[in-house]
């Protein structure tokens, strides 16, 4: 299932991808292949984005280049943006949707200047003369994307699809810890760099979706303020878990950790149903009491998912300094999950 297509090629089999997680100044980069039932990562890497000031086509501010490892260049990119500008809603609509819902859609979501956007939806909940459909709904900058797609204006990978990175990480969710609970209602975070994505699925079905303004950037800037560090080295000890950031991290989660509780108590009550599980994912889940304080609070079991789950990973794949960052390759399997899973 995925989330937030910007766009897509030719409906042509896929089975060899590379994934792209594109931040302000890096890339955390995936290539995949599905052989039959069988999905498989064959590489990862975290590739730097660095201004061309030799560019003769670019103003010097935006020349920016990429440079991909041969490893990583599959004939497809799927692309994943942080989409800070991003507009995403779960609308509803009574019934099934119809001739006019891409009319309705693009009213709905509030949008000046649909022009300035790249707009798509997906339908999440497909209701009938009784119920209402789901649509989920993403207006992303055509700035941001000419931004994404610009990596890739020569040579392979070529650009197949573009995702909003929170969004993109739900896909590999439902790949993983997802697929066992097709009946069940549970959550997941993903706390990004600068933004955190929470998501309710009913039976797989999309029910809630929010998005906060936090992410584990706050951490990165309280342990440079601690340390008297650079933001390279708050980011490396925040990694590597040398430095205690649960008393920070409980502090900065309170405002957040309500907002799940009531967003939690809200879909119990209009569906009917419980929730059972929580997911989470990100830099800061190292410490068991961070863990126990949300478990706390929900009143629910709370586990720490990898992207990796259900997924074949090739001998030697992640390179020691990157052994237990699993996580930050979430988006970038997501968004190659979701053109594999199609094939």
């Amino acid at each position: 299932m995925d989330f937030g297509k910007i766009f897509q090629g030719f409906a042509k089999t896929k089975t060899d991808v590379s994934g792209f997680d594109i931040g302000n100044s890096g890339v955390n980069a995936v290539r995949m292949h599905r052989s039959g039932d069988t999905i498989s990562l064959l590489a990862v890497a975290i590739l730097d984005i660095e201004n061309d000031s030799t560019s003769e086509n670019k103003d010097d501010d935006d020349a920016i280049t990429l440079e991909i490892p041969m490893e990583l260049k599959a004939q497809y990119a799927c692309l994943a943006v942080q989409g800070a500008r991003a507009t995403i809603k779960l609308l509803s609509f009574p019934g099934a949707p119809d001739e006019k819902m891409e009319e309705k859609i693009v009213s709905s979501m509030g949008v000046r200047n649909p022009d300035d956007f790249r707009i798509s939806y997906k339908v999440t909940t497909t209701g009938d003369a009784h119920s209402e459909s789901r649509i989920l709904t993403v207006a992303v900058p055509e700035t941001e994307a000419q931004r994404a797609t610009s990596l890739f204006e020569t040579g392979l990978p070529a650009p197949f699809t573009l995702e909003i990175s929170g969004l993109a990480s739900m896909t590999a969710f439902l790949h993983g810890p997802g697929a066992k609970h097709e009946s069940d209602v549970v959550g997941v975070i993903e706390f990004g760099y600068t933004s955190s994505t929470f998501s309710l699925f009913n039976k797989n079905s999309l029910a809630l979706l929010r998005r906060f303004n936090f992410g584990t950037q706050k951490l990165v800037q309280d342990i440079q303020n601690t340390l008297g560090v650079d933001e390279k080295t708050a980011g490396s000890i925040l990694d590597d878990g040398s430095f205690d950031i649960s008393q920070t991290a409980n502090e900065l989660l309170a405002p957040i950790i309500t907002q799940l509780v009531v967003s939690r108590d809200f879909i119990e009550r209009r569906e009917n149903c419980h929730v059972s599980n929580l997911y989470v994912s990100g830099g800061m889940f190292g410490s068991s009491e961070i863990i126990e304080n949300i478990r706390k609070a929900m009143g629910i079991n709370v586990e720490i998912w990898s992207p990796l789950d259900n997924i074949t990973v090739a001998e030697d794949v992640f390179p020691k300094e990157l052994k237990g960052q699993e996580w930050r390759f979430a988006s970038a399997i997501g968004a190659c999950l979701a053109t594999l899973e199609k094939s």
